[in-house]
């Protein structure tokens, strides 16, 4: 199947995005295939020159996942295709800078034949309701075996017993789990003598990504995403109006073409530091939107989800960075969750109830020694053998 992948040239440190573009390389079902980035002039030419030859074209998930710059731009280009369009949709959630609703208009303009989503099946077949020519299937991420290794060190050799790398979530998800779970579950872990290290702010290129959960016995996370999830975005928007009217900051949209450009060819290290510079000067981003403020946190919690109802399906899902531990032979306790319907408490992960009450059960099994090593040879077993990127290009190619 002659096949069109096209992606987004960024300097991102989300590494499902080589990922994913690494396995249809792989496969030999979407041969002879072409990789190009719809931000690169002379691969737009191609884009628009080609796409006619192609039976299938695959939008990967950061061709939408924070810009639609780039993908509004190519859509006349789309619409001239002859073969099937699959778009794979990354950051599944309502934001300011990117809102979920236009990511929908976008789907239906380039009239996409299948929409792959990472959140539940039943979420993603509502939010999209209104692409009436896609039809939508289940693509969760997966684990990347040749990347995620256990490493050389025996379980019990490792360096951390808890090691955490995440991002504190915004205001506007109406969800504080990861933050009041990593916040707590690290401090009740420090407090009991483990050995800790947890930044919300130290990300880490995948290669010392892998190489530190190789070092860590356990790490600690949630389900990504949120509860609070819509095909409009009205809520984010009342959120954003609120904030605006709260704050002294001067709010920047990351989304100025010219700041869109400059983010996706700058180095990762660079746009930390200017993002801190620009914090001395009260300065910030529309998707740093309320984040290490915890005032304004609370006062938009008090005025918007205190007695919202939750949406009628979760916009709650299993994300890369569990598959990513599981590969590493890392341990995760997790708050508990559906996680897709793919990972079980006590059977792949050590559960932390909802209402936070059960760390003398968490902290019992962590140092049950011979527990947590059958469950994480089990689950990196059951999930090798399931839920690689291989796996899900062979269930792509039986639905094509």
């Amino acid at each position: 199947m002659r096949t069109l992948v096209l992606n987004l040239n960024t300097t991102s440190r989300a590494s499902y995005y080589n990922d994913w573009e690494m396995a249809f390389v792989e496969s030999s079902y979407f041969q002879p295939i072409t990789i190009k980035s719809i931000n690169k002039r002379i691969d737009i030419a191609y884009i628009k020159d080609n796409i006619i030859n192609f039976d299938l074209i695959v939008l990967l998930h950061a061709c939408c996942a924070d810009t639609l710059l780039y993908l509004e731009g190519i859509i006349p280009y789309l619409l001239q295709r002859k073969g099937k369009l699959i778009s794979f949709v990354g950051n599944e959630y309502n934001m300011p800078n990117n809102p979920l609703s236009d990511k929908i208009a976008v789907l239906k303009k380039i009239e996409a034949d299948l929409i792959a989503t990472q959140l539940p099946l039943k979420t993603s077949e509502w939010l999209y309701a209104s692409v009436g020519t896609a039809k939508v299937i289940a693509m969760p991420h997966a684990v990347n075996p040749s990347l995620y290794t256990p490493g050389d060190k025996k379980f019990i050799d490792r360096g951390l017993d808890f090691g955490v790398r995440t991002f504190r979530y915004p205001i506007y998800l109406g969800d504080n789990d990861r933050n009041r779970v990593v916040s707590v579950a690290c401090s009740k872990a420090k407090s009991k003598g483990y050995n800790v290290d947890v930044s919300f702010t130290n990300r880490l290129t995948k290669e010392d990504w892998t190489m530190f959960l190789q070092n860590s016995k356990f790490t600690i996370s949630t389900p990504a995403g949120t509860d609070y999830i819509s095909p409009n975005d009205d809520l984010v928007k009342d959120i954003y109006s609120f904030v605006h009217g709260s704050t002294k900051k001067v709010m920047i949209s990351s989304n100025i073409t010219i700041l869109r450009h400059l983010a996706n060819i700058m180095p990762f290290t660079l746009k930390k530091n200017i993002r801190k510079i620009l914090k001395i000067f009260n300065v910030s981003f529309d998707d740093d939107l309320g984040i290490d403020d915890e005032a304004l946190e609370l006062s938009v919690y008090n005025k918007f989800f205190v007695n919202r109802p939750v949406s009628p399906f979760s916009g709650k899902c299993i994300s890369s960075r569990h598959f990513d531990a599981i590969g590493t032979k890392t341990a995760q306790v997790l708050l508990e969750g559906s996680y897709n319907g793919i990972l079980l408490p006590y059977k792949h992960y050590i559960p932390i109830n909802k209402d936070l009450s059960n760390w003398d059960e968490v902290f019992d099994c962590c140092n049950n020694t011979s527990f947590v090593k059958n469950m994480v040879d089990d689950t990196y077993d059951y999930i090798v053998e399931r839920h690689t990127y291989k796996n899900r290009m062979d269930v792509l190619a039986a639905l094509l």
